[in-house]
């Protein structure tokens, strides 16, 4: 552990790389120290002895450090470095079919036709190993540079494990369960919630202020937990005037559970209501649609898009959508 007067000054070091590592990656300002309050609370709240929670909270801030270290190679591959980064933190990093998606919609962008099928192939055949590598530098040049700061053992492990998932699908060492030290686990259910609530907040914002009232967020994603579950938390926030918030509608794999996800939503009584189709906000490729639910389409949805269906109150003012804050 540092000391008091190392702490104060990694911290400030920390929190202001924080900043520079969102830009990077493609996320709001304060995304990653909101992310690091999350994980200290969550610890909390779990109990977790104050100096776990001291790692805990300089692994959050430290967590994303490498993600651009591979800046040159990642713009030679996908053509930009940073909106592939965002889109990515939406995907589900444990489903091949999603991973391949995304690789098949970013690699080799702006190249030649011919040029750009090449790259796809040979990214898709050695996907694998790839992403291992790519994920092993990652952690390597944020654990060096905690290393340089002073940080102790605690905080240089865990960030070793920012990127393994806890059923064993993670990167780059495929680590499981409570293998993972505790402050990577920590910091993985606070990253997702503040990724979410970042994307959630970037579609609305270019929409208009459609999240303005109570809301909640749902992934269609059943990799984790049953279809049955999906539709029961649908059909009850229809039922309950939220906002709902869809984040990984549809995939290669899960091609069928939007146009479900729809019908649940019309069997609820919400065929009237407003949905927003978000795609790749914040990249060159944004696009915004606004229809009635009645009129959606699965095909209108892929993961790279963020569906927002309004509550009974959303309106349409010219190409904005608002929600009003006071309650009917």
């Amino acid at each position: 552990m540092p000391t008091d007067a190392l702490s104060i000054r990694a911290a400030e070091v920390v929190g202001a790389v924080s900043l520079a590592t969102d830009l990077g990656t493609g996320q709001p300002l304060e995304h990653t120290l909101r992310t690091a309050i999350l994980t200290v609370r969550l610890g909390e709240l779990a109990g977790v002895p104050a100096p776990d929670l001291i790692d805990a909270y300089y692994v959050a801030l430290l967590h994303s450090f490498g993600c651009t270290s591979d800046g040159p190679e990642a713009t030679e591959l996908y053509g930009d470095d940073i909106a592939p980064r965002a889109a990515f933190a939406l995907v589900d990093s444990g489903n091949p079919e999603e991973v391949g998606a995304f690789l098949s919609a970013w690699v080799g962008s702006g190249r030649p036709p011919e040029i750009r099928d090449a790259m796809v192939a040979e990214a898709l055949a050695n996907a694998l190993p790839l992403a291992q590598a790519t994920f092993a530098l990652h952690c390597e040049v944020a654990q060096r540079f905690a290393g340089w700061l002073g940080f102790g053992s605690g905080t240089l492990d865990a960030l070793g494990f920012v990127f393994e998932r806890w059923d064993g699908h993670g990167l780059p060492g495929r680590v499981a369960g409570e293998d993972i030290a505790l402050a990577a686990r920590l910091l993985h259910v606070a990253r997702d919630i503040s990724v979410f609530i970042s994307a959630g907040g970037a579609a609305a914002a270019r929409a208009g202020a459609p999240l303005g009232h109570d809301f909640c967020a749902i992934n269609l994603s059943d990799n984790l937990k049953p279809w049955p579950v999906i539709e029961k938390r649908l059909r009850l926030a229809a039922e309950a005037d939220f906002a709902i918030a869809i984040y990984n509608p549809r995939s290669v794999s899960r091609s069928e559970g939007f146009a479900r996800a729809l019908e649940v939503l019309k069997d609820a009584g919400c065929g009237e209501r407003t949905v927003i189709f978000a795609h790749a906000v914040t990249t060159p490729k944004e696009r915004i649609e606004t229809v009635a639910l009645d009129q959606a389409r699965p095909e209108m949805a892929d993961m790279a898009t963020l569906v927002i269906v309004g509550n009974s109150a959303t309106r349409r003012v010219g190409r904005f959508v608002y929600a009003p804050r006071r309650a009917s």
